[in-house]
């Protein structure tokens, strides 16, 4: 009998070694698991911020170089209109090109942005109402965001320059009408060019397929 209880001792004493081992791997590897999934959560959530924080500034540059455009053209428009119109009442024409090319600036700066700042809210809430964008949305978003800046942009200007908001909201509400309307034009044109040109290669996709269909036809045949 001595020989069974001891045999029995023994098979208990190491059961009770591989459990405790068990319970130590486990307490060991425990931490280990919950380190790997925080370090996985930090980094999911470190790359969807990053991920943000670049569509955001993308958005910026997008629009910094919409308003800036538009800036540099009226600036160049204001330079050589105010070399004219100094050449024209005999006043220096250097100065007054410097002077209209950078009031022309000024304004074009106020007016374009508030444009952008319309036409992003617009655009923000139409991503939150969750609806497509069709193309009547699109003309009416132009004409909103334009008719928003000939306000805005034209009371702040008709305030700074004149001292009557008034006098300068009534000013740019039909020059900002107008500008919707050509770039509503422009971007009418841009449209069909583009599905012209995309009609045009797939024209030449299909011809040269024909070609190549012909070819092995003949090539088969003799």
């Amino acid at each position: 009998m001595l020989p069974s209880l001891s045999r029995c001792v023994d098979c208990n004493h190491n059961n009770n070694n591989n459990n405790s081992t068990k319970n130590i791997s486990l307490l060991a590897s425990s931490p280990s698991t919950a380190a790997a999934k925080a370090t996985t959560t930090a980094t999911s959530s470190a790359t969807s911020s990053s991920s943000s924080s670049f569509l955001w500034f993308d958005t910026f540059l997008k629009e910094f170089d919409h308003v800036a455009n538009r800036v540099g053209i009226c600036t160049l428009l204001g330079f050589f209109g105010g070399a004219a119109y100094g050449t024209l009442k005999g006043f220096p024409r250097r100065s007054t090109a410097l002077k209209a090319a950078s009031s022309c600036a000024i304004v074009a700066t106020s007016v374009f942005g508030m444009e952008r700042i319309a036409a992003v809210a617009l655009q923000q809430q139409q991503q939150s109402d969750a609806t497509t964008i069709q193309h009547d949305d699109s003309f009416r978003w132009t004409l909103s965001s334009h008719a928003f800046a000939g306000v805005a942009g034209g009371a702040l200007n008709g305030y700074l320059y004149q001292k009557k908001p008034l006098r300068g909201m009534f000013y740019f509400i039909p020059i900002m009408l107008c500008v919707a309307g050509m770039e509503l034009e422009w971007k009418h044109r841009k449209e069909l060019r583009t599905a012209q040109v995309q009609l045009e290669q797939q024209q030449q996709e299909e011809d040269v397929q024909q070609l190549n269909k012909h070819d092995d036809e003949t090539v088969s045949n003799s």
